[in-house]
This record gives C-alpha cells, structure tokens and sequence, in this order.
C-alpha cells in the first residue's frame, strides 16, 4: 500500500515491559538495586533504545520510572527528580528526531504533528 509499518501502527516503547522487568533475564544496565541512580540509568537506557529503534513514543506509570522511598514525600522527590531528567531526555530526543526528519526531507503533515507535540510537550513533566 505504500506506506511504512509505522504508518499504519502507531508503535511505542512501554517502559515497565522494557526496562522494569526482574523475574527474567537481566538487563545491562540494571544493578540489583531500587535506587534513585537506577532509575536514572532506566531513563537513559530508554532513550538509547529509542532512538536506536527509531521509535518515537514511549509510555510509563509513575512507579515505573521513580523509585519508592520511606516517606510520601521523599517518594515524590524521587519521581520529580526522574521526570526533570526524562524531560531533558526528551527534549534532546525530539529534537534530533525532528532533525533528522528535517534532513531527509520529511515535511508532510507528520511532520506539523511532531513540531506541534513537541510545543506541547514544553511545560508538560
């Protein structure tokens, strides 16, 4: 039909199947721990992966990218200092993807749709 996979599903990387999984085999970047470096070293390998698979969306819970902690409130400076990091993550992510899309050429209404998420994507973690 003339279009690429991708156009036709809307593919996306789920973080906890991907990065949070410890029943199974092992993951490079994991260490054992629940630490907030963990999670850090989670959010870049997701990046990593993305941009390696060329897939541009990514979905997570709250729990999945942050670590818990003892108190409620410990718990979410552990998820604000997480988001803050995909946030520059992502940032960087979005712009060498549109970049790229830039550089070949792509400037169909994808395109407008990216540009567009990616002003709307300012301000939102």
């Amino acid at each position: 039909m003339g279009k690429n996979m991708k156009d036709w599903l809307r593919f996306s990387v789920a973080f906890w199947h991907t990065f949070r999984g410890t029943r199974g085999e092992m993951w490079p970047w994991e260490d054992g721990t629940n630490s907030l470096a963990m999670a850090k070293r989670r959010m870049r390998a997701n990046f990593e992966f993305l941009e390696k698979l060329g897939v541009d969306r990514w979905c997570f819970r709250d729990r999945d990218i942050a670590t818990d902690a003892e108190t409620l409130e410990e718990t979410k400076a552990n998820l604000d200092e997480v988001v803050a990091l995909a946030k520059e993550l992502q940032a960087w992510f979005f712009e060498a993807a549109v970049g790229y899309k830039k550089k070949i050429g792509f400037n169909g209404i994808y395109a407008f749709l990216f540009d567009t998420v990616i002003k709307r994507l300012e301000g939102f973690f």
